[in-house]
């Protein structure tokens, strides 16, 4: 993409309409080949689609990590001891102290955590020092992005924020970075992939260290980059292109996969049962469409375990399971393709029958 959009930039001058817009693509381009570079290996538990006003509800943090609240849609982080808030006020980030029986003036946290553009969701890890928070700064990847700090108590004065990258961050917003070291889990939020009211919240395993994507294809790293594809654990989620789906309702020897469903038919409709559809072809497709995220996460189970011994082997073997890889891939693709079809097929057939009555 970088060396595509530069060709172009070279084929016009800064008189053309679209040379503004192209070298933003360029920055966007640069910014995502840099990140992508060092991709964490995140292990996902849970995912759930919720109402973005109450998003929170999502978080079950133990009370050692402190209290999340939402007030008029600005978050604020209260410690676990009760002594101290961050809050999110007017697109700034400012932290209070308790007193005797009250809390003190607010003060508004100093550059480089605010700055021109708006920054919120606050979250403090037990150490009184590190600090996770989202912000609109223009150096992310789009929208909120999510970034730590740290204060450094010999210079009284916070270090410069550093984006997380991915997968935690992405080009649509993505906030709300919250970890319980006691269950060993974290939250975060984001609006990719979801409708305008909603909001997706995944629940992931906590690493003791940074774990950075290697020793596998080009592919996986972009799919994982982007919530396509993750490392989980068992009976727990398994990801696609349009929905998180449990495993439960999608084993090969469960007989009533089509029983249990979840698909969003319209920002204020979501069904759980094929016996929700009025239509009847939209029953049709709703039934071959989550058999099919069935065959979908059963490549991809298949797809990783190639990728596992992928990674133990010798150079020799590789050679062999990079080709099988290659072509799983180009399966998973054709399948994943299909699968939105069916799924875009099969919602404007509901809400065509739901618009007759």
């Amino acid at each position: 993409a970088v060396s595509t959009m530069e060709k172009y930039v070279e084929s016009i001058d800064e008189t053309n309409e679209r040379y503004e817009e192209a070298m933003m693509l360029v920055a966007y381009a640069k910014k995502g080949a840099r990140y992508i570079r060092r991709v964490d290996d995140i292990c996902l538990i849970d995912s759930i689609i919720v109402e973005k006003n109450r998003f929170l509800e999502a978080y079950h943090l133990s009370e050692e990590s402190g209290k999340l609240s939402l007030d008029d849609g600005s978050a604020t982080y209260t410690s676990a001891r009760e002594d101290r808030k961050i809050i999110e006020r007017d697109g700034k980030l400012l932290t209070c102290q308790r007193l005797l029986d009250d809390w003190s003036a607010c003060d508004t946290l100093p550059e480089p955590i605010n700055g021109e553009y708006n920054t919120g969701y606050p979250f403090m890890m037990s150490d009184g020092v590190t600090m996770f928070f989202a912000s609109e700064n223009k150096d992310g990847l789009g929208g909120y992005d999510i970034y730590q700090t740290r204060y450094n108590n010999q210079t009284n004065s916070w270090l410069t924020p550093e984006n997380i990258g991915f997968p935690f961050n992405s080009f649509a917003n993505d906030y709300m970075y919250a970890v319980d070291e006691q269950q060993g889990v974290g939250w975060f939020a984001t609006d990719r992939r979801t409708g305008k009211d909603s909001v997706a919240i995944y629940k992931f395993a906590l690493n003791d260290n940074k774990q950075v994507l290697r020793d596998t294809t080009e592919e996986y790293i972009r799919r994982a980059a982007q919530l396509l594809d993750y490392r989980k654990r068992e009976n727990t989620v398994v990801a696609t292109d349009e929905k998180i789906v449990d495993e439960k309702t999608t084993g090969k020897d469960n007989q009533q996969e089509t029983d249990e469903i979840e698909i969003v038919i319209n920002d204020s409709l979501v069904y759980t049962s094929t016996d929700d559809f009025i239509s009847d072809e939209a029953k049709k497709l709703a039934v071959e469409y989550v058999q099919l995220l069935q065959q979908i996460q059963e490549e991809e189970q298949s797809l990783k375990e190639q990728r596992v011994r992928y990674s133990q082997t010798d150079a020799e073997q590789r050679k062999d399971l990079y080709s099988v890889i290659l072509t799983q891939e180009k399966t998973l693709q054709t399948m994943r393709k299909e699968c939105k079809e069916i799924r875009k097929k099969l919602l404007a057939e509901e809400n065509s029958a739901l618009m007759k009555q």
